[in-house]
């Protein structure tokens, strides 16, 4: 079962996850689950439960110039003080420097909050898109969606970049070659308009530069990007035998690009609002590091789950640095 296997990946690996909210039920209960499990060792700032397998961290001054000098093409040094006394952007800092492996926020904030000095401190590429997990309830099924977070109104060539970092995305967690479709309101040019034309024009950017980059990556296949596809020709197999017989994805994707901030967003909130999905996320793509975000109406599972999925990314990302440096 899925979310058993992250779980089971991410145990006994020593990973160091920061928490810069402390002051809800929710998460002193997650904390607990995850530091008795072995999942990781959840870091706190500026609260102490008083609980084993938990590092509590108060904020000092002790990254105050390595932010400062960071960020001094923006900032002066007394305000550079002044943001380093916020927990996200301490613990955002602890990160950076080493001595914590991933941070995990907005379980009472909003998106911007963890956001903000994830893309100050943290951020390896220049669009950073937030990805949803979706995992049925029988766990049969693993989606990704993207972006369901953080950019409005998407380029083609930062729609591009989405399907990329969407599908290293679900490589890493849900498993090799995920099958990658750019979404529309047309099949296979049952329509014509505009916005049908970006994700065309995205969705072949994609390919291209993936060939490229993940050229030697056998985790992803670049023939299994796609477009464009309505939801149900890029989900069902019998629908996509009738809109896109010659198609890729043939009903079997499983990373969904959408158009815009609107439609990823409202449909994962509609998969688990009514149909019974659970959602891990927001994974934040194009950081350095692990750095994610909950929606604040996150269950105690869900921050579990989520504890799991940055573990496993930072791991991964170790794996990466030493094949780099061998």
């Amino acid at each position: 079962m899925f979310l058993e296997n992250i779980l089971e990946r991410a145990r006994d690996s020593g990973k160091r996850i920061v928490f810069p909210e402390c002051d809800d039920s929710r998460l002193r209960e997650a904390v607990k689950i995850i530091a008795d499990t072995g999942i990781a060792v959840p870091v706190l700032i500026n609260c102490n439960l008083g609980l084993p397998g938990i590092e509590y961290r108060e904020i000092d001054e002790r990254y105050n110039n390595s932010f400062y000098e960071l960020r001094k093409h923006k900032i002066n040094r007394e305000e550079a003080d002044k943001l380093m006394k916020d927990p996200f952007y301490f613990g955002t800092m602890m990160v950076k420097m080493g001595d914590a492996d991933g941070l995990i926020g907005g379980i009472t904030a909003p998106t911007a909050r963890v956001l903000k000095p994830a893309l100050q401190i943290m951020r390896k590429t220049p669009n950073v898109s937030g990805a949803m997990i979706l995992v049925s309830p029988d766990q049969e099924k693993v989606l990704v969606f993207a972006d369901a977070a953080i950019i409005p109104k998407p380029t083609p060539e930062q729609l591009s970049e989405i399907g990329l970092k969407s599908a290293e995305t679900a490589s890493k967690i849900i498993g090799p070659n995920p099958k990658v479709a750019f979404l529309s309101f047309s099949t296979k040019g049952s329509a014509k308009h505009e916005i049908i034309d970006k994700v065309k024009r995205a969705a072949e950017l994609s390919r291209n530069t993936c060939r490229v980059v993940y050229s030697n990556n056998e985790a992803i296949n670049c023939d299994y990007i796609d477009s464009e596809y309505q939801i149900d020709a890029a989900l069902s197999s019998e629908v996509a035998k009738m809109k896109a017989p010659e198609g890729i994805i043939s009903g079997d994707a499983n990373v969904l690009i959408f158009p815009d901030l609107n439609s990823g967003n409202i449909s994962y909130k509609l998969l688990e609002t009514l149909g019974g999905y659970r959602a891990i996320g927001p994974v934040l793509q194009g950081m350095e590091k692990p750095i994610n975000d909950l929606s604040r109406g996150c269950r105690t599972e869900d921050i579990v789950y989520l504890a799991a999925v940055t573990v496993i990314q930072a791991m991964l990302n170790d794996t990466e640095k030493t094949q780099e440096g061998a």
